[in-house]
């Protein structure tokens, strides 16, 4: 299923990596994040606590009509000289917030002043 959140909102993640019995394991190197559809949202990843990594989803405008996009993350598991890949990632939509895309009258009045005297 995926996450929806608006166009005036940011959805925020942890990405990390665990053992066969659950346990938070090291990464090799930085992870990598990217999001499936960069006109529609980005993403940012930064170190975290104890072997996370904090991430970020900034919408920039909505999904198109009947589409999901995805965050993907990928790591190195093996902290020696070989390679083992691990990818992670979840499906989001994002739709157009109400309160932008509602609209409302406002006037303002300015400060009284004299007529000019004829």
């Amino acid at each position: 299923m995926a996450t929806d959140f608006t166009t005036e909102q940011i959805l925020p993640f942890v990405f990390e990596v665990v053992d066969g019995r659950g346990r938070r394991v090291a990464v090799d190197g930085t992870p990598t994040v990217a999001s499936s559809d960069a006109t529609v949202a980005t993403v940012d990843l930064v170190a975290g606590p104890d072997n996370t990594w904090n991430g970020q989803v900034n919408s920039v405008s909505p999904s198109p009509s009947g589409t999901t996009q995805r965050i993907t993350c990928t790591a190195d598991a093996d902290l020696g000289s070989g390679v083992q890949e691990v990818v992670g990632f979840f499906d989001f939509t994002v739709s157009l917030d109400p309160r932008t895309g509602q609209r409302i009258a406002e006037v303002t009045p300015g400060a009284a002043t004299d007529k000019p005297v004829a």
